[in-house]
């Protein structure tokens, strides 16, 4: 599948250039530079993946909501990394897939807590492991 170099989204194959960027399309995405000062993620441990969501919106609900409450998270989909060093996608092209939630291990209990204080029944169907 083709990529835009610049936006990172995935084209069926077939199409060449990114109508957003303007960019010619290549096979495979160059990692993605880190922002000036940053460190690259280190999922260990460390870090648990507390639930996993098919929908950006759920997702981006939970995301916004932890970091809200300063509780550290990370957002992975099955297309990678999207952090602070990424995209979601536009509002009328969503990038589809598993979105996966991390948060510390010191965190886990809260977050799962506020979790379901958010989404109810959708958090507790979408974790990952039972954290009660």
């Amino acid at each position: 599948m083709p990529f835009c170099p610049d936006c990172r989204i995935e084209y069926r194959p077939g199409f060449t250039i990114c109508p957003d960027c303007h960019k010619h399309l290549v096979d495979e995405l160059p990692e993605a530079p880190l922002p000036e000062g940053s460190q690259e993620p280190n999922y260990t441990e460390d870090w648990i993946p507390l639930a996993q969501f098919g929908t950006q919106a759920y997702a981006a609900i939970i995301e916004d909501g932890f970091k809200s409450l300063e509780i550290p998270v990370t957002l992975l989909s099955s297309t990678g990394h999207f952090g602070q060093i990424g995209a979601m996608g536009t509002a009328f092209l969503p990038i589809a897939g598993a979105y996966i939630i991390l948060v510390p291990r010191e965190d886990v209990e809260r977050a799962d807590r506020e979790g379901v204080a958010m989404l109810g029944d959708v958090w507790r169907s979408s974790r990952l492991a039972d954290h009660d």
